[in-house]
This record gives structure tokens, C-alpha cells and sequence, in this order.
């Protein structure tokens, strides 16, 4: 089983890309955390201002970790993006009686 975080922020995906592209060393400890810490996959989604990463995690522990070991580097990309108003919530997988 895993751990999946949705991440939602409300600005320009092209600016979040972008502001790591311009900080490579930035864009790679990051990178380099993702890989220490796990993280089985990221997906984007992108709406009209705004986009949502799908984080899938092995657990919590290590999503945890990754946020708590990463919190400066990750300030400094929201910085970098302008501190866009974000909404950060967690899930679990359906149990019989709540899938469709």
C-alpha cells in the first residue's frame, strides 16, 4: 500500500518549471531527495491557474521526511514561484464499502 499527497497550487505551472530550471542546484537537491526518500511517482496535472502535483509515497514516514529534511529547499522554490497559495491533502486507498 502506499501514500499518495496532493499537492494544489494556485499559479503559473510554467513558473514553478521554470523557477527550477534556473536553479539548478536547487532543482537538484531537490531531485536528489525525491530519489533519497522514495518517491514512487509525481504526477501533474494543470488547470486554468492553477495545477496539482499527485505525490505517491512508499509511506508516510518517508513523505515526512522528505518535507521535514527538505523544508528549506522547498521554501525556496515557493519563493521562487511567488508563494502561491497552496492546499496540501492526503489520501488512502477506498475501503470496499466506499469504492464504486
Amino acid at each position: 500500500m502506499t501514500f499518495v499527497v496532493t499537492v494544489r497550487f494556485v499559479g503559473d505551472p510554467k513558473k514553478a518549471h521554470r523557477a527550477l530550471r534556473e536553479d539548478p542546484e536547487l532543482d537538484r537537491d531537490i531531485r536528489q531527495g525525491i530519489k533519497q526518500y522514495g518517491m514512487i511517482r509525481c504526477t501533474r496535472l494543470v488547470g486554468d491557474g492553477q495545477f496539482i502535483d499527485i505525490d505517491e509515497w512508499p509511506s508516510e514516514k518517508e513523505r515526512d521526511a522528505f518535507v521535514r529534511d527538505m523544508a528549506p529547499q522547498l521554501r525556496r522554490w515557493n519563493e521562487l514561484m511567488g508563494w502561491p497559495e497552496s492546499e496540501t491533502l492526503t489520501w488512502r486507498p477506498a475501503e470496499p464499502d466506499e469504492d464504486f
